[in-house]
């Protein structure tokens, strides 16, 4: 079965603050990440780099819910 979710990895934080957002595709115990266009402010994020802010959620589970229908 295929896990499709999106993924802030705090690691890759940017000089200016901002989180990019990636999309992890597990599939037999083997991810893959996927880059977005999506890039999270810390005003966007609640505790532990989850997504707070309704406008980025929808965005993001948009995107999972196109990838989800691809596969």
């Amino acid at each position: 079965m295929i896990t499709v979710q999106y993924v802030i990895l705090k690691h890759q934080q940017r000089k200016d603050g901002t989180y990019p957002v990636k999309i992890r595709v597990t599939y037999k115990r083997k991810s893959r990440y996927l880059a977005t266009n999506l890039i999270a402010r810390p005003s966007d994020l609640g505790r532990g780099l989850t997504v707070k802010s309704p406008t980025l959620a929808n965005k993001v589970n948009t995107l999972v819910m196109k990838i989800q229908d691809i596969v």
